[in-house]
């Protein structure tokens, strides 16, 4: 491993991943940045000077052949290189791109796999001189064009020399390496790589990222669509809940997850709606957007500083930007004299007054139109609107920002007609967490928690499958509209939910409960231009981190510092930092409860509203061992240190925990 990936959690004393103690030899400094020196003037964010990039040219190539060296041999001497600093993290992720962060000592290959080396080779070449190449011409004053036109040629010829299949080497190492972002070219040991997306991927990268660090840089702002659904689970996608052999969401699954980033630790900070979507428009945990609640004039609506948005941030940075279906619950709190109000930074406000799938009414342009009776199905009625929002914007000249929200799958769970008989003969979902028998290690409300009734759980369960199947096609209609417009590939198509939901798991239903169910969200998102090919994603992401994704990637400003990170480089697949654990909170009336998450384990405090409030019930789950959470481990004396250690946590998020008590 000679670019050191992001690095995941490890507590204080229990324990150093085991390929941070092999192979720790100069040679895995390579590209990492020197040490902080205060006499030194701060690195200008790009690359202005011609000795800049010929330092990286230099550096970069003594990094490859340091890598080759180390891929054949097993060793390699003179590996340490330090980048100049206008480059920040692009040889660092250029090496990561062609050579992957490998977990074993590296090399040597072993016989048998010449052509693979080959492959490896170009790859490493192909990084070096596109990388420095590209940058050198911007910096010499080239159009972005002619720079990458001057050497496309390199990263061409990783198709010529990848016709190979794949294998692995003397250390059980696939060969070819390559990074995560690329990584879906490079199949299964004996099948050939896809040669032609390996080499289109290590192109539009590095494209990416040399023009980052190029002189006043030209990156595309893309079109945003943003689609987030009401309470869907996230194992309401796939097969999970669906007839074998069948998925619940089809067109999501070929349209987006097939061509993008499918998250697999993506969480709602807090599973309530008007929060949820409160931290989805400000990048905020609740704590500090103050959106507590879902109707109330005291926590609710109000709360929200609609001054300083996502809306506002892109219209301010010249997208035209479009809202339609939910905002905040009780936002109708905030009208005048019968008058709708219309928040700040939306150019087109479509929105419900009332939702549901039938007999709902909606503010369009300023003034309040009915849908009486099935006059029109909800979901349906919001495709046609946003389909017309894209083709107005098309007509345009501004990039477009499309906020679709539709009721589905909430409750009443009524499906389109058309819809209304699938999934009948579906088998029950039984998981061994349905109305858990033994609840005793669970927080004290759960004493007088009843068993639910299962078959109407089933009922619910089969409406929600059902509402999803109009969402599902409201997805394939949107990207069927943006392909005819040619547009597809210019636009960043993000999919996700508020929140989950829970299905009588530990006895619970619905969601504001610090439980997987509830707290996990489906995320997939498509956009080629910085996730080329299809992966899984493991990083701790959630719903404050939509904001400063959409904002970087536009150009805008933020008025306001965000709780949540730009996705971009997570997209990318970049070396970049990245949280190490998230946090998820809630606040029922007289009690409270506060989580951090680490991917692997969760923390959980109960504060019970006395005076002073008291923290009760402790919970700690190994999810790795034990997903559905039915062992609390929070009292086992072998997990004392573990528990000190996250519980260590709390007071960087919530200083004053529990006595900050919303209702004590």
């Amino acid at each position: 491993m000679r670019s050191l990936p992001s690095l995941p959690f490890v507590y204080p004393g229990l324990g150093i991943p085991s390929y941070l103690l092999v192979g720790l030899s100069a040679c895995l400094l390579v590209g990492l940045a020197a040490p902080a020196d205060a006499s030194r003037p701060r690195p200008p964010k790009q690359c202005t000077e011609i000795e800049e990039t010929i330092q990286l040219r230099d550096d970069l190539k003594q990094a490859v052949r340091c890598n080759n060296e180390l891929m054949m041999f097993g060793s390699s001497d003179d590996c340490g290189v330090v980048p100049p600093a206008c480059s920040g993290p692009l040889m660092n992720d250029a090496l990561t791109l062609a050579y992957g962060a490998i977990e074993t000592t590296p090399g040597p290959t072993g016989p048998g796999t010449g052509p693979q080396i080959n492959c490896q080779q170009q790859l490493g070449q192909a990084v070096w001189h596109y990388a420095w190449g590209r940058l050198h011409r911007r910096v010499l004053g080239d159009s972005p064009e002619a720079a990458d036109q001057a050497f496309s040629f390199v990263t061409d010829e990783i198709e010529t020399k990848c016709q190979v299949d794949v294998v692995l080497d003397a250390t059980g190492t696939k060969l070819p390496r390559v990074g995560p972002s690329c990584a879906s070219a490079v199949g299964a040991p004996g099948t050939p790589v896809d040669a032609a997306a390996l080499s289109r991927c290590t192109h539009d990268l590095l494209e990416r990222w040399a023009e980052k660090r190029a002189p006043q840089p030209e990156l595309p702002r893309p079109n945003i669509i943003f689609i987030m659904t009401d309470d869907q689970r996230w194992d309401m996608v796939g097969p999970e809940h669906a007839p074998p052999g069948e998925v619940i969401m089809p067109s999501v699954l070929s349209e987006l997850a097939a061509q993008g980033v499918t998250f697999d630790n993506a969480f709602a900070p807090t599973p309530l709606c008007s929060p949820s979507r409160a931290s989805v428009l400000t990048g905020q945990y609740g704590t500090n957007h103050t959106v507590y609640g879902t109707n109330s004039s005291v926590n609710g609506a109000p709360n929200l500083d609609d001054t300083s948005t996502l809306a506002t941030w892109l219209d301010s940075a010249g997208y035209r930007t479009g809202h339609f279906g939910k905002y905040l619950n009780g936002w109708g709190i905030l009208w005048q004299n019968g008058v709708p109000y219309h928040p700040p930074g939306w150019d087109v406000w479509t929105t419900f007054r009332s939702s549901d799938y039938y007999d709902f009414s909606l503010v369009e342009d300023g003034q309040l139109v009915n849908y009486p009776g099935t006059q029109e199905y909800s979901t349906d009625l919001l495709r046609d609107k946003a389909i017309e929002f894209i083709d107005e914007s098309v007509a345009g000249t501004e990039p477009f920002y499309l906020h679709l929200v539709p009721v589905a799958p909430h409750a009443p769970f009524q499906p389109a007609p058309r819809h209304a008989s699938l999934f009948a003969g579906l088998d029950p979902f039984q998981p061994l967490s349905l109305n858990e028998a033994d609840v005793s290690d669970k927080p004290w409300y759960f004493e007088n928690l009843a068993f639910q009734d299962e078959a109407q759980l089933e009922i619910w369960r089969k409406g929600m499958l059902r509402t999803l199947q109009a969402v599902d096609e409201a997805v394939a209609a949107i990207v069927q509209r943006l392909r005819d417009h040619g547009i597809l590939d210019e636009t960043m198509i993000v999919f996700t939910s508020d929140h989950g939901y829970l299905l009588g798991e530990h006895r619970l239903l619905a969601k504001f409960k610090p439980y997987e169910e509830a707290t996990r969200i489906p995320l997939i998102i498509r956009y080629p231009e910085v996730a080329p090919l299809p992966r899984n994603e493991d990083r701790l992401v959630g719903t404050i981190d939509f904001a400063s994704t959409f904002a970087e990637l536009a150009g805008a400003e933020l008025t306001h510092v965000p709780d949540g990170d730009s996705l971009v480089g997570t997209l990318e697949g970049t070396t970049a930092p990245w949280r190490n654990h998230i946090y998820t909170e809630g606040w029922p009336g007289g009690r409270e409860w506060l989580s951090v998450h680490d991917g692997n384990w969760v923390y959980t405090e109960h504060a019970k509203g006395t005076t002073p409030p008291t923290v009760r019930a402790p919970e700690l789950y190994d999810l790795v061992n034990d997903p559905l959470q039915l062992e609390n481990l929070a009292e086992d004396p072998a997990h004392a240190l573990r528990v000190q250690q996250m519980k260590a946590l709390f007071p960087q998020f919530r200083p004053f925990w529990p006595t900050d008590m919303l209702n004590p």
